[in-house]
């Protein structure tokens, strides 16, 4: 298992804009990251993404190999036919790591991934003003992301993505909410490759920031 490099609480990412125009804030909590997360993305030539009904994920699909360069990309519908009747999209959220890691190995040997990245929707909830930029509160719309390395047969991010809409706005599609979800995942990914790993692009980040050093 490869050293736990950092965990960040919560990490105010981007704005983005949604199919209809409204503003989307996109979050990142709970941001467990491992040493080796920068080399291990940069140096993969293909990723699998997790079976899953997301239309989001089969775009993030087809972005992937210009974003971060991979020659090799496996949509969710493709790992869905390798994977059969073994996983469903909903089984990560109630995996354990080590559930996870046997899975997303078996999809990593199936489909001659380097990586596999799977999101799962895990609900909405309301988050008060000031929890997010926007000062109205929010719908939030909450994913478990994660990805592994099929090198270090280790779990090299694991986080949840925050998608916050305000309320009394925009009348949202849950669609639109989830594209924007899954174009976040792809931007922090080429992050994380280039080694920009706690970067913000809005105009303040919150101070709940904390950086911790796990032993191997």
């Amino acid at each position: 298992m490869a050293a736990q490099f950092g965990a960040a609480t919560f990490i105010s990412y981007k704005m983005y804009k949604s199919q209809s125009g409204g503003d989307v804030e996109v979050a990142f909590e709970n941001d467990y990251l491992t040493e080796n997360v920068q080399r291990e993305i940069a140096s993969a030539d293909s990723l699998a993404f997790w079976p899953s009904p997301m239309r989001s994920l089969a775009l993030a699909a087809e972005r992937a190999p210009g974003q971060i360069g991979l020659a090799n990309v496996t949509p969710p519908a493709s790992s869905g036919r390798l994977l059969g009747s073994a996983y469903g999209a909903a089984d990560l959220e109630t995996m354990t790591q080590a559930e996870r890691i046997v899975a997303m190995r078996g999809l990593a040997e199936a489909s001659g991934s380097d990586l596999v990245l799977g999101m799962v929707e895990l609900g909405t909830e309301t988050k008060a003003s000031g929890f997010f930029t926007f000062a109205k509160a929010t719908m939030t719309y909450r994913y478990g992301v994660f990805l592994y390395d099929r090198s270090s047969n280790t779990e090299i991010w694991s986080s949840y993505l925050l998608a916050g809409v305000p309320l009394g706005g925009y009348n949202f599609n849950p669609g639109e909410v989830e594209e924007v979800a899954g174009r976040a995942l792809m931007d922090r990914l080429a992050d994380l490759s280039v080694g920009d790993l706690r970067v913000s692009y809005l105009p303040r980040d919150r101070d709940d920031i904390e950086a911790t050093q796990a032993a191997p």
